[in-house]
């Protein structure tokens, strides 16, 4: 069954963490949706910043779905770094006051929203580290449903796109998001080796050339995180391409070829591998355009 044959539903996976990039990538979740797209279920924050449920909030607020609901991994404080940008989009906003500590869990909110779902119908767009999906995946089944997580990903997700990885070298590197830290690395590889279901991975190689512009408008939240990130003429769109290519749903028609087969994540390193196997459950992608072509559809939304 393909992505335009089903109803569409989509569970939104972010780090939120030192890079604004998901801050454009939230803003295109949300106005995917408005355009028809996909239905927009909820927001799993899986790091946990002092200012992060309150800026996710600003934007979600903005676009107009303040209603969306948001789970958060309160014990992911310790990936590094300071994301100034999360205190300059909430401030904006009026929203400091916030708090993560409100949220709901991010493995309950993940559970009710797939307990929730259609059978196949459920899409994660996963642009962050992966242990809330890996606790996810282990979870055992609760009041919420009687499936365990990997029972629930199976019956109701039709397909988990994820940006992580670097695949430049036959699908053979290392990444952020797969390796940042012990939490990280061990996450990545459990995923890659538990999930049920098929996954397209978009590398770092993708989007390292290819930025993403904030509006002009001063007051705009994506430009104030821009600006308060130290981009103000433009970011890296690792997040944005990985939404394009999602709400596309055929890669061929957001501009890319695919490798099939098998994917893994090295526990210890956090370095990705490849096996490619034809009709494999994983997938990556190499671009097969310019790197304007990609600017244009990401910009054109942002």
């Amino acid at each position: 069954m393909t992505p335009s044959a089903i109803k569409r539903t989509v569970i939104f996976g972010t780090d939120w963490w030192t890079d604004c990039d998901d801050c454009a990538a939230l803003r295109m979740v949300c106005r995917y949706t408005k355009a028809g797209v996909w239905q927009f279920a909820g927001v799993i924050l899986n790091a946990a910043a002092p200012y992060a449920a309150a800026s996710i909030r600003a934007v979600l607020a903005d676009e107009g779905f303040a209603n969306v609901p948001l789970g958060i991994d309160l014990a992911a404080d310790d990936y590094g770094g300071n994301p100034p940008y999360q205190y300059a989009v909430a401030a904006a906003a009026g929203m400091i006051g916030i708090r993560n500590e409100d949220c709901e869990n991010s493995i309950v909110l993940y559970r009710r929203l797939l307990a929730d779902a259609a059978d196949g119908t459920a899409e994660l767009l996963e642009v962050g580290y992966l242990p809330s999906l890996a606790s996810l995946l282990s979870s055992p089944p609760d009041s919420i449903s009687p499936l365990s997580g990997a029972e629930l990903v199976r019956h109701k997700v039709h397909h988990v796109w994820c940006m992580g990885g670097n695949w430049k070298n036959d699908g053979v590197g290392r990444e952020n998001n797969f390796c940042r830290n012990v939490r990280a690395r061990v996450a990545a590889a459990e995923v890659l080796a538990a999930c049920p279901v098929s996954m397209t991975f978009l590398g770092y190689e993708i989007g390292e050339n290819v930025y993403a512009h904030p509006p002009q408008n001063p007051d705009d939240l994506i430009r104030i995180a821009f600006d308060a990130h130290g981009s103000p003429d433009g970011r890296c769109a690792w997040d944005p391409l990985l939404i394009h290519l999602a709400a596309s749903g055929d890669p061929a028609s957001a501009g890319y070829t695919t490798i099939s087969g098998h994917a893994s994540v090295d526990a210890l390193s956090g370095e990705n591998r490849f096996v490619p196997v034809s009709g494999g459950l994983h997938r990556y992608v190499r671009k097969c355009r310019d790197n304007a072509w990609y600017e244009a559809q990401i910009d054109a939304l942002l």
